[in-house]
């Protein structure tokens, strides 16, 4: 089941954030994620967030903010189930167009991202990690 994020779920939420972060971006130094943890704790209000559910248990979610996507992350237990792709679907239920960031080097991402009919805007680059970025788009046809 996706539901709108409770104060309840912040640390589930978190914990996810950061243990996906560093698995998904082994190009970026770990500690680039946790010493950004805090901030992130103090974004999470500004953003949509939707949490996937089974058993009472979080698996994944997706952030939104005003049509970007600020993150979508499944704990690795559960990838390649579909969680992603209903969090997608319901990020697309809710918006005529989505805009996201994903680093060049996760491949993954980038792949799961096409097959839900994202496609490359532009190119940018993240100077905090000196990593390439690509900007992708999805619109409702």
């Amino acid at each position: 089941m996706i539901r709108k994020q409770k104060p309840s779920d912040l640390n589930r939420i978190l914990d996810i954030w950061l243990n996906v972060n560093i698995e998904a971006h082994s190009f970026i130094d770990k500690n680039y994620w946790i010493s950004n943890f805090d901030i992130v704790k103090d974004l999470i209000p500004d953003s949509d967030i939707y949490v996937y559910e089974k058993d009472e248990d979080i698996l994944g979610f997706i952030g939104i903010n005003n049509g970007k996507i600020e993150g979508i992350f499944v704990d690795s237990k559960f990838q390649s189930q579909g969680i992603g792709h209903n969090l997608i679907t319901k990020a697309k239920s809710l918006y005529k167009s989505l805009c996201l960031n994903v680093y060049e080097l996760n491949k993954n991402a980038i792949n799961f991202y096409i097959r839900e009919g994202f496609i490359i805007k532009e190119h940018s680059f993240d100077t905090d990690n000196n990593a390439k970025e690509l900007i992708m788009i999805w619109n409702k046809n």
